[in-house]
């Protein structure tokens, strides 16, 4: 088996990691995570690799600024010949007071980030590597959405809390959604492309949140990131390789109601 190279975009975040994990669990995958620089980055690289024999590639960069596209492809080339699948994970999550605010806070500067992050990143990244893409026998993009790209929030579940469902994040998950059809269409067949829509991940959410949420789940929990890592892992298989613009769902049912 000829190994894969795979990039995921937050790689070293909550579910970017908990993807790299899973995927290396693959002696043939061979990942390349990009995040901004944080304090224990490389820490987190160092024991990834110490763990799964050095096949773990670090860019720290700032994917919302213009100029990180072409350093990332720089730094690509220098090592890798192809890339086979590209895992536009980053989110916008940020102490902003413009965006994790109430519809009358919002602010217009944190509108503009939430996009550059969610939405320009990955259509721009796909862009500059795709002559490293198309070397792929099967080459995929895999975009993580959320529901809240496709069904409005219920904010009865944030009564009580100090939470809040932006809806710069949603606007640029619903945005996302329809750059994931696009790019199925354009893209193909030399590249696929498809979406994961998580519904909410536990990290330890304000009780009376949980309480409300888990409630109207019909799993009654909400999801983990290893349900989003698992179907990813599948995503980038070659059993998955006619499965093309697809919004697939891991949200224990909620959507459905």
């Amino acid at each position: 088996m000829i190994n894969r190279n795979i990039v995921v975009t937050g790689g070293t975040g909550h579910l970017g990691l908990e993807i790299a994990k899973k995927l290396l669990s693959n002696s043939f995958y061979n990942l390349i995570l990009i995040d901004k620089k944080k304090i224990n980055n490389k820490k987190t690289i160092n024991k990834l690799n110490k763990k799964f024999k050095k096949r773990v590639y670090l860019i720290e960069c700032d994917i919302s600024k213009k100029n990180s596209f072409e350093l990332i492809k720089k730094k690509i080339n220098k090592n890798f010949k192809k890339i086979d699948v590209i895992i536009n994970n980053a989110a916008y999550y940020e102490n902003d007071k413009g965006f994790a605010a109430t519809f009358f806070k919002e602010k217009y500067e944190s509108w503009e980030r939430v996009f550059k992050v969610n939405l320009f990143a990955p259509f721009f990244l796909v862009q500059t590597l795709y002559k490293l893409m198309i070397k792929s026998k099967n080459s995929s993009v895999i975009n993580i959405g959320s529901i809240y790209g496709s069904v409005a929030p219920d904010f009865n579940l944030y009564n009580g809390t100090k939470m809040t469902n932006p809806g710069s994040y949603n606007c640029s998950k619903g945005a996302m959604v329809q750059l994931t059809k696009w790019m199925s269409s354009f893209l193909a067949p030399k590249i696929r492309t498809n979406i994961i829509s998580p519904g909410g991940i536990f990290r330890n959410q304000d009780k009376n949140f949980l309480r409300k949420y888990n409630s109207k789940n019909p799993m009654n929990r909400m999801a983990s990131e290893i349900d989003v890592a698992n179907l990813v892992n599948f995503l980038v298989s070659n059993d998955a390789n006619y499965l093309n613009g697809q919004n697939i769902f891991v949200d224990g049912g909620l959507s459905n109601l």
